[in-house]
């Protein structure tokens, strides 16, 4: 492999310049406005991009009946390798990643893509599936791969959007709620 400051851009061959987003360390092309993510940092930005999607697995390599894989046409910058294009889901966001290494090229606006599709999925779950969602994160609490304070973190989130998702669909419920609340001021 080559040292970080090596690297080149996969699409223009220009050099990747280091540069600090958040707290990754990430690699841009300023000419292509291309972005490299090692192995494990493209799912730490989603992360960062989307605080309520956080539990979401963004993992290409444990979800791979998610991603539609195609031979890429451009080569890996850490070690050369041919990068594959995955589709993610029934979504256009195209993504090139390296079966090696497992780092990402990302093209310009692609995490904004991702993003927006996983937003859009969050938002389209339906309680049923919320209440899936829970059961599988309260499963990972235990077992998960992630720390328990993380896990716990993810099952949290999952059960405020699923709490959010029960009000959206049956609006009466979050009127009994209220009313209730305020019939019961005095508790406070």
């Amino acid at each position: 492999m080559r040292s970080m400051s090596e690297h080149l851009c996969p699409r223009c061959k220009t050099a990747l310049t280091p540069s600090q987003v958040d707290d990754l360390k990430l690699e841009i092309c300023f000419s292509c406005h291309g972005t490299w993510f090692d192995r494990g940092e493209l799912a730490h930005a989603k992360d960062i991009a989307l605080p309520d999607g956080d539990w979401l697995d963004f993992d290409i390599w444990k979800h791979s009946d998610r991603f539609t894989i195609n031979a890429g046409p451009v080569n890996c910058p850490s070690c050369s390798k041919r990068l594959c294009r995955l589709q993610y889901g029934d979504t256009h966001v195209e993504i090139d990643v390296c079966p090696t290494c497992h780092g990402v090229w990302l093209d310009e606006a692609e995490l904004s893509k991702i993003v927006e599709a996983l937003d859009q999925e969050i938002n389209a779950k339906s309680f049923g599936k919320y209440m899936k969602a829970a059961l599988a994160e309260a499963v990972e609490i235990v077992n998960g791969p992630e720390s328990v304070a993380r896990e716990w973190k993810d099952f949290r989130h999952v059960m405020r959007l699923m709490i959010m998702r029960l009000f959206v669909e049956h609006p009466h419920l979050a009127e009994a709620m209220n009313t209730a609340q305020q019939s019961f001021s005095f508790l406070k």
